[in-house]
């Protein structure tokens, strides 16, 4: 009864008007987006990081089931809406990520990074959340750990490979070159546009001329994003 109660409170924070076959879809919908980031602090705090060391949350609060590439774009946005009071801890938790791991977090389970996609987009949703007014989680701290994702390389990120190019070459990188450049792009802009909401014009302009790195791969003859090499030849 106790767990029926919890999910018809955050069911009824939006109400349809539909047949009933349309409502069981939706309302199954909404069901599965509140599933997760699930908190897996312990009830005293407690949880394991990804250094695999025991820490303490601040206010019990530590999120994992983070798939972030596949939740910043929608998923976190709605819940900004619909769960509110969720979305501090979930960016204290990216930044607790970092402080651990040396780099925002790509994609968690129980407290570990799977690596399992590109791009590091933890960085739009701490834009995104700063931009729409939560103020639980210090936001230079969080552009410092923006700053610290996109300049130092990782598991997932070579950046000096990306600088010294202006984007991923095919013949450097064994995969998904053209997509990492396109995601790095995006998540470079976020960057600078966090920049400039708390005046750090060095590192905006640093990073406004980096989001424009995507440029490099675009062919105006066949107006599609390829694959470029080392000699800056598209893919044949």
């Amino acid at each position: 009864k106790n767990a029926e109660r919890a999910w018809a409170k955050h069911l009824d924070r939006i109400q349809i008007e539909a047949p009933e076959g349309q409502k069981t879809i939706f309302y199954t919908a909404l069901y599965h987006l509140l599933l997760q980031p699930s908190n897996i602090a312990d009830t005293d705090g407690r949880y394991r990081g990804p250094d695999n060391q025991i820490a303490r949350a601040p206010n019990n609060e530590y999120y994992s089931t983070l798939s972030i590439w596949d939740i910043y774009r929608a998923a976190f946005p709605l819940l900004q809406l619909l769960a509110p009071e969720r979305v501090n801890g979930i960016a204290r938790t990216l930044l607790l990520h970092h402080r651990s791991a040396g780099f925002l977090p790509i994609w968690t389970a129980w407290g570990q990074d799977n690596y399992c996609m590109i791009g590091n987009h933890a960085i739009p949703m701490l834009l995104s959340a700063t931009r729409n007014g939560f103020t639980g989680f210090d936001h230079h701290d969080a552009l410092r750990a923006m700053v610290e994702t996109s300049t130092r390389s990782h598991i997932n990120s070579d950046w000096e490979l990306y600088n010294q190019y202006g984007y991923y070459p095919f013949d450097r990188l064994d995969n998904e070159a053209v997509s990492r450049t396109l995601e790095s792009g995006y998540d470079d802009w976020c960057v600078a546009d966090m920049a400039a909401l708390l005046a750090d014009t060095a590192t905006e302009r640093i990073f406004r001329r980096r989001a424009g790195f995507y440029k490099n791969l675009f062919d105006p003859e066949t107006r599609l994003f390829r694959g470029k090499n080392t000699a800056g030849q598209f893919r044949k």
